[in-house]
């Protein structure tokens, strides 16, 4: 998925460790665009009980992002989102869900785990060349 003049692409590759999830492409600010993204829906309830989402990643130095979207996300500009930042060599990040902040200030203030519905990785906010590669991802 893409906004405004932004152009990825994701899919399956085989990295140093094992086959990873990459998105790459130019993320463009123009016409009123700037990201590129990668979704992934989730089983319903399949977070309940857990404390945050942990992955293994690496990237091109850049800032990325992780969207969150639930029951109360109804409309696509309503998400909860939080950074991380990448570095060319493999690492695990733990991303607890206090850290998600909310996108609109029509949805909740904390994000309601028992109903998450998708998690998206997300490339945007500024004119760069984007490059993440995700080896896992889960709950914890």
């Amino acid at each position: 998925m893409m906004g405004g003049v932004s152009e990825g692409k994701a899919g399956y590759v085989n990295s140093d460790i094992g086959k990873a999830l990459r998105l790459n492409g130019n993320v463009s600010t123009a016409n009123n665009g700037g990201f590129i993204q990668v979704r992934i829906d989730v089983a319903s309830g399949i977070a309940k009980g857990k404390t945050g989402i942990v992955l293994k990643a690496r990237g091109n130095g850049e800032q990325y992002f992780l969207h969150l979207r639930n029951s109360s996300t109804l409309l696509p500009w309503q998400y909860y989102q939080a950074g991380f930042q990448t570095s060319q060599n493999w690492r695990e990040i733990r991303l607890p869900f206090e850290n998600f902040k909310k996108s609109s200030t029509f949805i909740n203030s904390a994000v309601n785990v028992d109903t998450i519905k998708s998690i998206g990785i997300v490339a945007f906010g500024k004119n760069y060349y984007a490059d993440i590669s995700v080896i896992y991802l889960d709950f914890y």
